[in-house]
């Protein structure tokens, strides 16, 4: 269990001990995310962006109510994300329905005539009227303490504590990585299974929204579809609709680039959280603002 007072910070920011991957509770992605887990929960859940905002990723995650709590105990609805695929068990149906089968045998038994009570208490009675013969008494032995040796006590050294690994460097202008702006855009790849709806339920916003601020958005999305989310928001009129781009190439400006894709670069550096100057690297992502 992770030490509580010794929690994990980011850049000033205290994050709750018990937020965590889900196969890696040490390790925390510092911005919301569906990969960061309540460990703090049984079972472990994926809690909504608002919450990880206010909560989880921020001093006040002492406040919590989950946090608070004296036991572990399944996330609140209202902050928990539903999972697609998973369905909420329950572990005493099983012994439940094997009662009512062995209740149920049992009654047919007697009304079938299987099983006879009247017999049983007759044996009982056979059995409480038969006289045993006299016994002889029998002699009492002498037992001697013996001495037993003393316990040996095992000494134990103390072990060493593995030191918790350092969370996850924040990183912008990278996939799945909402940007630090309202509204938080995010460049996000499609994953089987994903689609307008689930996508909207998960960042808490709209298919309206995502729909806005996507150029050209086709009407089917097929895996590894590359598009923009607006992470957290459900308001995006006045927005520009966007593309997305991959950086081929290191060592140009943001202003070069702009000015070799006749894009406006104010803009562009506006909506990516980039200063003047910024030298781009191969392999990060750019949001593309698109005029009408």
């Amino acid at each position: 269990m992770k030490n509580v007072t010794d929690p994990k910070s980011i850049k000033g920011l205290t994050i709750c001990p018990y937020l965590g991957l889900v196969d890696d509770p040490e390790t925390t992605i510092s911005y919301p995310s569906i990969s960061n887990y309540c460990h703090r929960s049984n079972p472990a859940g994926i809690i909504v962006f608002d919450h990880q905002q206010q909560y989880c990723l921020d001093e006040r995650h002492t406040s919590c109510a989950v946090f608070q709590r004296e036991k572990p105990g399944p996330l609140p609805k209202e902050i928990r994300v539903k999972q697609p695929g998973i369905t909420e068990t329950h572990p005493w149906l099983p012994v439940a329905a094997l009662l009512c089968i062995i209740t149920l045998g049992i009654a047919l038994s007697m009304i079938f005539g299987i099983i006879k009570l009247p017999s049983l208490f007759g044996v009982e009675e056979q059995i409480a009227n038969t006289k045993l013969p006299p016994t002889s008494p029998v002699p009492t032995l002498t037992i001697m303490p013996t001495r037993v040796p003393p316990t040996a006590t095992a000494t134990i050294s103390p072990t060493s504590i593995p030191p918790t690994l350092a969370p996850t460097q924040q990183a912008y202008r990278l996939l799945e990585t909402p940007l630090p702006e309202y509204p938080n855009l995010m460049i996000h790849r499609l994953k089987e299974g994903e689609g307008i709806n689930l996508l909207a339920q998960l960042y808490n916003t709209t298919s309206a929204a995502i729909s806005a601020v996507n150029y050209n958005l086709a009407p089917v999305l097929w895996i590894n579809s590359v598009i923009v989310i607006p992470v957290g928001a459900t308001d995006v009129e006045g927005l520009p609709k966007f593309s997305t781009f991959e950086v081929q190439r290191s060592g140009l400006t943001i202003e070069e680039f702009a000015q070799s894709n006749q894009l406006d670069a104010e803009l562009l550096k506006k909506y990516n959280v980039l200063p003047d100057g910024y030298i781009l690297t191969q392999g990060e992502w750019l949001i593309i603002p698109n005029s009408e």
